[in-house]
């Protein structure tokens, strides 16, 4: 199968501050690591040793992005290693301000969507697609995938009561299903889209789009991260394969949310009738089986809908080679959706939303509070605390949710990019410009650099897989091979 791109972005609530303090938390958080990196103009955004970025974003949100990586395993390591510099950055901030104010603050970092007054935030996913793909055969194919994968890639939420509807609280699937507006859209932040149409590939646009993603869930399990990226990147293969059909005789269906429908579809596909209204069915549905209206007049439930994908990629993938990743991707996906159709409480290992709602469930048989409670609320936030203290950490060192990546190898990710990505020669050039005094400004498709008193010279990065080029750093940087090689070997 075709070699990807892959990466997420992941937007961190930060609970505990006086909303009085200034400068804002996130600023604090941040800018120490800006100024001392110094690879961009602004004090709130740098690109990290390990080919990521860290920044600012709307909302006042501290962000991470992982460096482009051409592995989900790889990812999912870069991600979490974005959750540990985040835990990090928040301690130190914790004892800036307790200094700053004279007594005792506390900090938590939560990866989670939604905060305690309702306000969403994201976690933004990252595919690269050949330039020839038809994104609107693409949107066809993934949005009803990508409606029912919530089953074992949401996050879970408790839903406070809405008083004006008289609607009680409850559970929810997923913490991003409430946000969603619109099936088709360019704005991430206003009438959230499932599927992004912005066309911005932070690469050669000729060759290259990228697939931007920002209904998904922010996991806390390394089994729903890994899966969201990894099934996602399979049916991606999938609608790759397919190309585009321009014979009349291939005619499907177009779905009449399409806005120009004058596509020919070669494959058959699930068309949902109403996309957010099932997305939002869905995620109330905790049995997993209620059934969602199709344009065809059919019902299907969302784990029926996951098992025609299964059949669908897996009749591909009979017909192209894969590889380990891949088939681990495939066969852990199976696992889950079956887990999910015994009895979804199975699933408790490898989903956070069972895990979140079990730990609920035996939280408040202890203590005495219902799902409409504000103990409830709280442990729903508190379940994404990033540090070791939180109660989804407690589970997994206790091993009753699955890990599937090695802490050392995280560790190492904190200081090393990609061997196999653009992030590696990102990473190298804002390296050896740090050693020989250059100026560098940093972005994901080109590094600006400059030797004291030079004019800026340019590295380009419009290949995301292209890891190395000696001849761009030696004419960007014309410095002596003894000073390269000192800081190659330094």
């Amino acid at each position: 199968m075709r070699r990807r791109i892959f990466g997420l972005e992941q937007e961190y609530g930060v609970a505990g501050a006086d909303p009085t303090w200034q400068p804002c938390v996130a600023d604090r958080m941040v800018r120490p690591v800006a100024r001392r990196n110094r690879t961009s103009s602004l004090d709130l955004s740098t690109f990290l040793d390990n080919g990521g970025r860290l920044y600012v974003d709307t909302g006042q949100h501290p962000e991470y992005a992982t460096p482009e990586c051409d592995s989900v395993l790889e990812v999912l390591r870069y991600d979490r290693a974005g959750d540990v510099l985040v835990d990090s950055l928040r301690r130190h901030t914790e004892a800036e301000l307790s200094e700053d104010v004279g007594t005792d603050v506390r900090l938590r970092v939560l990866k989670n969507n939604v905060d305690s007054q309702g306000t969403t935030y994201g976690c933004h996913e990252n595919y690269l697609l050949p330039r020839w793909v038809h994104m609107q055969f693409a949107t066809a194919v993934l949005v009803p995938f990508l409606v029912s994968r919530q089953i074992w890639a949401g996050a879970g939420r408790v839903l406070p009561a809405a008083q004006e509807s008289r609607r009680p609280a409850r559970f929810t699937i997923s913490q991003r299903a409430e946000a969603m507006e619109t099936v088709v859209g360019t704005c991430t932040t206003q009438q959230r889209p499932i599927v992004n149409a912005r066309d911005e590939p932070h690469a050669e646009a000729r060759r290259f789009r990228r697939l931007h993603l920002v209904l998904g869930d922010a996991n806390m399990g390394d089994v729903p991260t890994f899966l969201k990226m990894a099934v996602t990147g399979l049916v991606l293969d999938v609608i790759e394969a397919a190309g585009v059909v321009r014979q009349a005789d291939d005619l499907v269906h177009v779905p009449t949310w399409w806005p120009t429908p004058a596509v020919f579809w070669p494959l058959e596909t699930t068309v949902l009738s109403d996309p957010i209204g099932a997305l939002k069915e869905i995620s109330s549905d905790l049995t997993c089986r209620k059934p969602v209206p199709l344009e065809d007049g059919r019902r299907l439930s969302a784990l029926d809908i996951q098992w025609r994908y299964v059949e669908l990629v897996d009749a591909h993938m009979k017909r192209h080679p894969v590889n380990l990743e891949q088939r681990l991707a495939f066969d852990l996906w199976t696992t889950v959706l079956e887990l999910l159709e015994r009895d979804p409480r199975l699933a408790r290992r490898h989903v956070d939303w069972v895990a979140k709602l079990a730990l609920l469930d035996s939280l408040g048989a202890r203590n005495g509070f219902d799902i409409g409670s504000d103990d409830a609320r709280l442990v729903d936030l508190l379940f994404h605390d990033v540090s070791g203290e939180g109660p989804h950490r407690k589970l997994a060192s206790r091993g009753e949710v699955l890990a599937m990546v090695d802490p050392c190898d995280v560790e190492r990710c904190l200081a090393l990019p990609p061997f196999g990505t653009r992030a590696r020669l990102r990473a190298d050039v804002i390296a050896r410009c740090r050693h020989v005094g250059a100026r560098v400004v940093a972005d994901w498709s080109m590094c600006k650099v400059a030797l004291p008193n030079t004019e800026w010279a340019t590295v380009s990065l419009a290949d995301p897989f292209v890891s190395s080029d000696p001849g761009a750093l030696r004419s960007a940087l014309p410095v002596s091979e003894d000073v390269l090689q000192s800081h190659a070997t330094a």
